[in-house]
């Protein structure tokens, strides 16, 4: 099945690019019928552990050696405190992501990285329920922007288009924080959308 997909960085002054690519449907996504073609936009909530598996990479690449080896080379040392763990990693050549993996294999994930998306969002209005309908409503704009992806974090959510982050959802104390890239060209009308929204 062809379906076309449209993403934030091909729009230039309301008119759309398409391009046809081949997918898989997937159950979030979501059809609009625009000048009579069918576009359907793709949205993912991404999660930690997709991080995570990006730092198991990095790891390997950066050491040529898989986790588990490193695993069992750190139980196998007397380090003790995330500091000496630090510091013998980076003597090691182990720097960046690929340290703070290990630091966080050998003394535990915080709560943020083991939970879903949903637990991070959810937390994050649970002191401002009244906010929780902002966020929905900038979530809604975007997606007409095209294909995006959403990043659960601690305490805010970033959303990414196919090369780059061009929003920033953070609540504040009475108000949702919407910061947006500027380099982003979108249509007049999905613009109006992301700031009636916020």
């Amino acid at each position: 099945m062809i379906e076309l997909i449209i993403s934030a960085s091909q729009r230039l002054c309301g008119e759309r690019i398409l391009t046809a690519e081949r997918r898989d449907a997937e159950e979030n996504a979501e059809e609009i019928q625009v000048h009579g073609l069918s576009e359907v936009y793709m949205t993912t909530i991404r999660n930690w552990e997709e991080s995570r598996a990006m730092w198991v990479r990095v790891l390997e690449k950066q050491t040529h050696q898989n986790l588990d080896s490193w695993n069992q080379l750190i139980r196998k040392t007397a380090i003790t405190t995330e500091d000496d763990l630090r510091a013998w990693l980076t003597e090691s050549g182990v720097t960046g992501y690929a340290r703070t993996l290990l630091v966080m294999e050998r003394f535990g994930y915080p709560d943020f990285l083991t939970a879903t998306p949903d637990e991070l969002i959810s937390r994050q209005y649970e002191a401002r329920p009244d906010l929780r309908a902002i966020y929905d409503a900038v979530i809604n704009a975007a997606k007409e922007c095209g294909e995006i992806i959403i990043q659960a974090r601690k305490t805010y959510v970033s959303l990414v288009a196919p090369r780059r982050t061009f929003a920033r959802i953070r609540p504040a104390r009475k108000q949702v924080d919407l910061g947006l890239r500027a380099w982003i060209i979108i249509s007049p009308h999905s613009f109006a959308a992301l700031i009636t929204a916020s």
